[in-house]
């Protein structure tokens, strides 16, 4: 039953992104967080300065996490990912890149509210909350804000900043130029990871990586 469910949602993401227009008339290469008209689309993520990350900035493997708050295979995936990132201490950035769906509702404002926290440096564990807990339609911002001692009139006022939003459609943005229509979908280096993934399988892609 819930493999059919997913490949139901899977088909439903699919002709959802054959109904949206073009990110641009033109081609477009995402250049330190510009979108720069006449240049090829992109191949792999850019890692901007303000994407979300933990673990080894030098590390051999980049793993870009584009991910939906309220996709409920991303909740179910990110242990399953945590989990085979940490077989490999040391040896693994990841880089959180916002991909809302259209199609929930209820996302902007829990990846609002998650990038806020990042601002007072609580992504992480605002991003761990938000997928443990109930959907983002029952989510209580300013709860599991105060849960993590953050300053919550500046959280308050962080969700109304225009450079915020600006930020999360940067990365919408760039995943459509990259022609994700799915979450989650990672990219391990340069190779691309899309839809629930299993462990070992993740296990398999980093270990080949890291022969490379």
């Amino acid at each position: 039953m819930r493999l059919l469910l997913i490949l139901g949602f899977g088909l439903l993401l699919f002709f959802f992104f054959q109904l949206l227009p073009p990110v641009t008339r033109m081609p477009l290469v995402a250049t330190r967080g510009i979108l720069v008209e006449g240049q090829p689309a992109l191949t792999r993520p850019l890692l901007r300065a303000t994407d979300p990350r933990q673990g080894n900035i030098s590390a051999p493997i980049t793993i870009f996490d584009f991910g939906d708050f309220s996709c409920p295979a991303c909740k179910e995936f990110q242990p399953i990912l945590d989990s085979a990132i940490a077989q490999f201490p040391g040896k693994i950035l990841h880089v959180w890149k916002d991909f809302p769906l259209p199609i929930h509702p209820f996302s902007p404002a829990a990846h609002r509210a998650a990038a806020c926290a990042n601002e007072q440096g609580k992504f992480w564990e605002y991003h761990d909350r938000l997928f443990t807990r109930a959907s983002p339609a029952e989510q209580n911002y300013d709860v599991i804000a105060t849960e993590l001692n953050l300053d919550l009139p500046r959280f308050t006022t962080c969700q109304n900043d225009a450079t915020i939003q600006t930020r999360i459609q940067e990365s919408f943005d760039e995943g459509r130029l990259l022609q994700i229509d799915q979450t989650p979908y990672l990219f391990i280096n340069d190779e691309r990871v899309a839809g629930l993934t299993d462990k070992e399988t993740l296990v398999k892609i980093i270990e080949r990586k890291l022969k490379l």
